[in-house]
């Protein structure tokens, strides 16, 4: 009966914010499309979460809310000692060791607030952080809508159904906390090139986003920063050869300045970093828990990886490939698995017909515009880093989703089925949204 009570009133909470937003946002044409996404996320949330629950019985989702439980428990009665945790980083009054990993005791500061604000339920948490992911995504659509209207098909299509990334972009994650403030962040570079206005409290927001892109997903940070301050400096006209040494200048910048915020940035440390991640992985890719051998083919494996460039150049195009498009559909025979390979088996196909049409009509001047090249200063680092440190395909495609809507946002429209979906949906109007 408390349960029952407990989510009434934060659906009642939610409803009530939902209607001031309905009542001050004049545009009605949008409203089931704000629906549709809060909807799917909840629910992709609360699947992901039965998941690990009831199938795997372990995982990070469970480890985050036990974690936010013991710094409710061990701080809340006092608020000073919750500050001087999340702010001072005193971690004695918890009992953390030393070992711990920054990223991990960030997680756990921002959860322990709204494991209070829940009522310790698990399923409301899961709610909240899919909301905060659905929203952020929600702003971008129609920020890509109104500033660069033939995207906007494809932008929807690959936030929204492509399962692999509505399921990890939601529930009690790290990742729908960063696909979110992402985001956000990128729909406020997009109105600001093209001078729209922003108010001046999402300005504030700013430096709270960076910083949780940063602490909870650095390898990611790496990518989205370089690829924001392309779309900012396009704000002004200069000549390609001045934007083209600003634009060395300021990634030679950026590349000292992410040394001294984060270790594991430092060039001297990057290729025996990415050896030991990906042996790491590769070892508890072929042993389940209980020490049984598991298939090699959950693995990418690459030729004698070391931790030097030359060893990296010859593995490169396996990572590009894998990056893009493992794993595909033949390699596992696990449900969830084959829902991810089945979407990269239609990237591939795509990727091929985009080829060829381009071959056909020898028309390369889509490769230089200002929108491609973005996207792949975001997708080509993920794509080539990730298999290398993540070569387990379980953990590739979950890590994929920063990444996997921009690429298939670009096959989508590039391929020339955007018309055709663009037709096919708004034919029946399934989201209520009206056509130009």
């Amino acid at each position: 009966m408390n349960n029952a009570i407990l989510f009434a009133f934060h659906f009642i909470f939610i409803g009530t914010l939902l209607g001031l937003y309905f009542k001050f946002d004049k545009n009605t044409n949008h409203r089931k499309l704000l629906i549709f996404i809060l909807i799917i996320k909840i629910i992709a949330g609360w699947a992901l979460g039965c998941l690990y629950f009831f199938y795997y019985k372990d995982g990070d989702t469970i480890q985050y809310y036990l974690e936010a439980q013991k710094v409710y428990n061990k701080l809340f009665p006092s608020i000073k000692d919750y500050f001087s945790y999340a702010f001072l980083n005193d971690y004695t009054k918890v009992g953390y060791g030393t070992t711990m990993y920054p990223t991990a005791f960030a997680f756990y500061k921002l959860m322990a607030p709204l494991y209070a604000f829940c009522g310790k339920n698990y399923w409301l948490m899961s709610m909240y952080c899919s909301l905060f992911s659905a929203i952020g995504t929600y702003n971008l659509i129609l920020t890509i809508k109104y500033l660069y209207p033939k995207f906007y098909m494809p932008t929807l299509l690959s936030t929204l159904f492509f399962p692999t990334v509505v399921l990890w972009s939601a529930g009690l994650m790290r990742e729908p906390i960063v696909i979110g403030a992402m985001c956000f962040l990128l729909s406020m570079a997009l109105k600001f090139k093209s001078r729209v206005m922003i108010s001046w409290w999402m300005y504030l927001l700013i430096p709270i986003f960076l910083y949780w892109v940063l602490i909870f997903k650095y390898y990611y940070f790496m990518a989205f920063v370089p690829m924001l301050f392309l779309i900012i400096i396009s704000r002004w006209q200069f000549n390609k050869f001045i934007l083209m040494a600003f634009s060395v200048f300021s990634f030679v910048f950026f590349i000292f300045i992410v040394q001294k915020i984060h270790l594991n940035f430092q060039l001297s440390k990057i290729f025996p970093l990415v050896v030991a991640n990906h042996d790491g992985n590769i070892e508890f890719s072929y042993f389940s828990v209980k020490g049984r051998p598991i298939n090699p083919q959950n693995v990418v494996l690459f030729y004698h990886l070391e931790g030097n460039a030359n060893s990296f150049l010859i593995n490169l195009p396996k990572a590009i490939y894998s990056g893009f498009f493992l794993p595909q559909i033949t390699d596992t025979n696990k449900v969830i698995k084959i829902v991810t390979g089945f979407e990269n088996t239609i990237l591939f196909f795509l990727f091929l017909y985009c080829s060829c049409k381009l071959l056909y009509k020898s028309d390369y001047k889509i490769l230089i515009t200002k929108e491609f090249i973005w996207c792949m200063v975001m997708i080509l680092p993920l794509a080539i880093l990730l298999p290398f440190t993540s070569p387990n395909l379980g953990s590739l495609a979950r890590y994929k989703i920063a990444y996997l809507p921009f690429l298939s946002a670009i096959l989508i429209y590039y391929s020339g089925l955007c018309d055709f979906l663009l037709k096919l949906i708004a034919s029946k109007n399934v989201l209520g949204i009206k056509n130009k």
